[in-house]
């Protein structure tokens, strides 16, 4: 789900993730995760970019990256949220 500036992201398994989406242009951009709870050891991963490669109507596939590497590239779809 993305409102705004913000985006949340919900596993299967029931974990959430809350993430600052920064566009760095029309087809790429950043996610850099914000803590859900304020806590002093919460560890945070580091920013991640993602290439949008294909959009349909209900879904778009990207390549992502952590950010400042040139290895460990992965692929997936991403789907609208559905009521």
């Amino acid at each position: 789900m993305r409102k705004g500036d913000v985006q949340i992201e919900r596993t299967n398994h029931g974990m959430e993730h809350k993430y600052r989406v920064q566009w760095l242009d029309s087809c790429r951009y950043r996610l850099t995760e914000l803590p859900i709870v304020k806590s002093a050891t919460t560890e945070l991963l580091d920013p991640v970019v993602f290439q949008i490669t294909a959009v349909t109507g209900f879904s778009y596939k990207v390549d992502g990256w952590v950010e400042g590497t040139t290895f460990n590239t992965y692929s997936f779809e991403i789907f609208r949220a559905t009521d």
